[in-house]
């Protein structure tokens, strides 16, 4: 990796993918990852035993490792699956803001979720048989699938809820979601405001100019911001804090321990009731609002004009 660049030149060099969440693909997934690993693991061990001992007592004879192969081969297919489900959640959430909407695509996602926990379950079984010299037989598929689907749309169902869960106490107010102090007398009031700062994104087409006036807010991603522009998004080595501390004087305000937004293309605040609490911007876009952060960011755009 290049060196880190100073305070002064930390405009870094765009990624190919300027949308993707850098930050979140090691802070955001990390934890419910982990633990939906333990979970996955602690269920296949206690249900390998339990096949195990249940066909012990009724005397069926199989190999001692059938029992393990399938409850295994299950619950590694199942976080496989899991962590797709997990980053799918992370788009649909950033892109369809309807809860009705995302109900109905998670109805139809709970099928694929079957499917793909099944083929990858019999594709790890049929790995395990050949190893161990025997031949496995899932059966016929259509009796197979329904059977599976009619466990897996609850578990499908357990995994939504908990990462719902997970992203409701990852957003709750901490330490850096109190609102910033806001120091009223560091400028006079009869000294014009400066000019909006200019950033600098590297692309691969070149060097792009930034204006703070052209950007409609700005999203923490990780070590990155993002810059929301006309439709596009830019990121920048940067964390949200510096971006606050040069934009603050020119109309930008924090609705959100991840976001900053220019207090021009502001539209409507979204009430919880329509889904997740938000900020309207003019590009149509809805940037997060924490409850916390809610009366401040009404004060300050309804005492903005005086």
């Amino acid at each position: 990796m290049p060196a880190e660049p100073t305070a002064w030149t930390r405009k870094v060099t765009n990624p190919p993918d300027a949308g993707t969440k850098l930050g979140d693909a090691v802070t955001g997934r990390r934890v419910p990852t982990l633990i939906a690993a333990a979970w996955m693991l602690v269920q296949g061990v206690v249900n390998s035993l339990s096949v195990a001992n249940d066909l012990v007592r009724r005397g069926v004879k199989v190999d001692p490792l059938e029992p393990w192969i399938w409850e295994l081969s299950s619950a590694v297919s199942l976080m496989l699956c899991f962590w797709v489900l997990l980053m799918a959640d992370e788009a649909l959430r950033a892109r369809v803001r309807s809860v009705w909407a995302r109900l109905a695509v998670y109805a139809a996602a709970s099928i694929v979720f079957c499917i793909a926990h099944v083929a990858l379950m019999v594709a790890l079984r049929h790995l395990a048989y050949a190893v161990t010299g025997g031949r496995y037989d899932f059966g016929p598929w259509g009796d197979g699938l329904w059977y599976e689907y009619r466990k897996d749309v609850l578990t499908f169902i357990v995994m939504g809820v908990g990462i719902a869960v997970w992203r409701r106490l990852a957003a709750r107010p901490g330490a850096d979601d109190s609102p910033a102090p806001v120091d009223e007398t560091a400028v006079p009031t009869t000294v014009e405001p400066a000019a909006a700062p200019t950033f600098l994104v590297r692309t691969p087409q070149g060097d792009l100019l930034i204006r703070g006036d052209e950007i409609d807010w700005v999203e923490a991603q990780g070590n990155y911001v993002a810059l929301h522009v006309q439709g596009q998004v830019r990121l920048m080595r940067q964390t949200l804090a510096e971006m606050q501390a040069r934009l603050s004087a020119h109309g930008f305000i924090r609705t959100h321990r991840r976001a900053l937004v220019n207090r021009e293309r502001m539209q409507a605040i979204l009430t919880p009731d329509l889904g997740e609490p938000g900020v309207r911007l003019s590009s149509g876009q809805v940037a997060p609002l924490s409850e916390s952060r809610r009366s401040e960011v009404l004060r300050l755009v309804l005492g903005a004009k005086t």
